[in-house]
């Protein structure tokens, strides 16, 4: 009888003993942390007071290898299976960090921890750039074109495409068709479209 209490105890125990992975940032990757890894990461601790007891904002970074004890069982279970960038919330129970052996800031024992946590790098393992999905690819093509579709229409609507002033006359283009137009006077053309001579139209081409 007293076996089976204990033991049920224990399983309750274990299935409690979890540590809780809120990603804030996911990132995608096809290398992710495993046990081994020497990795650098970023926190910040508080307890669920919100009070902060340790960051490592306000020293450097920290490094360590993951999976071989040198940290809380907590943080070697959280940061396995993340990506460089990756952020992370993680909720610790107190016997997966420093149980009843010490007490942490105005908690004294059994404390839950919780860290806001960035991976920043893998020894060995490059940061993979982020890629486009091909739907955005092909959404910009579309903005691209739709831009160059109203700038000619702009252009068209002007009426005015081109006009080209000489000694000998006055050549335009309107709505596509060329127009060429003859200063009767042709020694004082070319001086103003706006003065005094004449102009006659002595030819014209559709474009």
């Amino acid at each position: 009888m007293h076996v089976s209490l204990l033991l049920g105890l224990l399983a309750t125990s274990a299935l409690a003993a979890e540590v809780t992975i809120d990603v804030t940032n996911a990132v995608e990757c096809t290398r992710k942390t495993q046990a081994g890894d020497y990795i650098t990461v970023n926190y910040r601790g508080t307890l669920e007071n919100g009070e902060e007891f340790d960051s490592s904002y306000n020293r450097a970074p920290f490094q360590f290898t993951l999976g071989k004890g040198q940290v809380i069982q907590g943080w070697d279970q959280g940061l396995l299976n993340m990506c460089i960038g990756e952020k992370r919330k993680l909720t610790i129970p107190g016997s997966l960090a420093y149980g009843s052996s010490r007490g942490i800031g105005s908690c004294k024992t059994d404390c839950t921890l919780l860290f806001d946590t960035e991976l920043l790098g893998i020894k060995g393992v490059a940061k993979e750039e982020p890629t486009k999905e091909a739907g955005e690819e092909h959404e910009h093509e579309h903005e691209h074109e739709h831009e160059e579709g109203e700038a000619t229409v702009s252009a068209r609507q002007s009426g005015l495409d081109h006009v080209i002033l000489g000694f000998a006359g006055l050549l335009f283009v309107v709505s596509g068709t060329l127009f060429f137009i003859r200063a009767r006077n042709a020694k004082r053309a070319g001086k103003s479209i706006f003065g005094g001579d004449k102009y006659e139209t002595v030819g014209q081409h559709t474009a």
